[in-house]
């Protein structure tokens, strides 16, 4: 089974971001910043996205299991300047056992979709109705809408909200 992570964070503000830590609990796998990097692959550039260093900008990295998971947890923690350290805890729980990738990436899945009609729509019946922005595994520096804030911890300034701790369950 391949795993398909993919650490990101939006973050607003022009404080610099660096990525600590990536680790898989389940696996006893756990990626540390100097092997780590945090870049913008995309063209909206508030996204950092974690990949290994020594590669080019590609969306996250690939993890080979020994075993078949139902579930596993990525736990990220990135470095905010001014702020210090903010984690961020995606659970994802495992559904589709037709293919063995798992990814973070849920546009893969819309992609994959489009292309390969016959083969069904690759994305948990939950997010039918979401656009993949939505519903993908993102953690955010400061809150710009309000979403489910039960399992989160944040410190409240003037200009807003910044997140120091989010927990999320992510099924595919």
């Amino acid at each position: 089974m391949y795993l398909h992570l993919v650490p990101r964070i939006l973050h607003h503000m022009k404080n610099k971001c660096t990525l600590m830590s990536v680790s898989v609990p389940e696996l006893s796998l756990e990626l540390k910043a100097d092997s780590l990097v945090a870049m913008k692959p995309y063209p909206n550039k508030t996204y950092h996205v974690g990949m290994l260093k020594g590669r080019r900008a590609l969306n996250g990295f690939l993890v080979k299991s020994p075993r078949t998971l139902a579930e596993f947890t990525m736990i990220t923690l990135w470095e905010i300047d001014g702020f210090g350290e903010i984690s961020h805890t995606v659970k994802t729980l495992v559904q589709d056992n037709d293919y063995d990738l798992v990814s973070h990436d849920v546009l893969l899945a819309h992609a994959y979709h489009q292309t390969e009609e016959g083969l069904g729509y690759r994305v948990h019946p939950s997010y039918d109705s979401l656009a993949p922005v939505d519903f993908e595994p993102t953690m955010q520096s400061r809150y710009i809408k309000e979403s489910d804030l039960s399992h989160d911890v944040w410190e409240t300034y003037s200009w807003g909200n910044f997140c120091v701790r989010v927990k999320r369950h992510f099924w595919r």
